[in-house]
């Protein structure tokens, strides 16, 4: 069972792997298994849909991929996010004093809006393959 779980774990690492990889080259491509990139309108209509498909197990599994992905991507290093954090640290302790101070909060200002931006980009996205049938 513990190996089962290993092998699945590892499987899922990948597949999010692949997913960012997705993501940078195309991200509402239409796939099989629908767009590369998701955000919450696209993954509550996927959750519906598969739960009714896979059962309560299967809405277990897709409850810790998506707790899974979300770890891994809040340890990149985008300033919003925890990763982003520790290296906005580092760059100010790198850097000392007030000019670290001013870089780290134009890096985290950046990072915050850019991350605004995307969350829009991601659910405009999601809002046209469910309401207009893909992207």
């Amino acid at each position: 069972m513990v190996r089962l779980a290993a092998e699945r774990t590892l499987e899922a690492g990948g597949a999010i792997i692949g997913g960012l990889a997705d993501f940078f080259s195309a991200p509402f491509r239409s796939a099989e298994d629908g767009p590369a990139l998701s955000g919450p309108v696209g993954i509550a209509v996927g959750v519906a849909g598969a739960a009714e498909r896979l059962g309560f197990s299967g809405l277990l599994q897709i409850a810790a991929l998506l707790s899974a992905n979300l770890a891994i991507l809040n340890l990149l290093p985008i300033p919003p996010l925890d990763g982003g954090r520790v290296a906005a640290l580092l760059l100010r302790r790198a850097l000392g004093g007030e000019r670290g101070r001013k870089v780290e909060q134009a890096l985290v200002t950046t990072g915050a809006l850019a991350m605004l931006l995307l969350f829009f980009w991601i659910t405009l996205g999601d809002l046209a393959t469910v309401f207009g049938g893909g992207a």
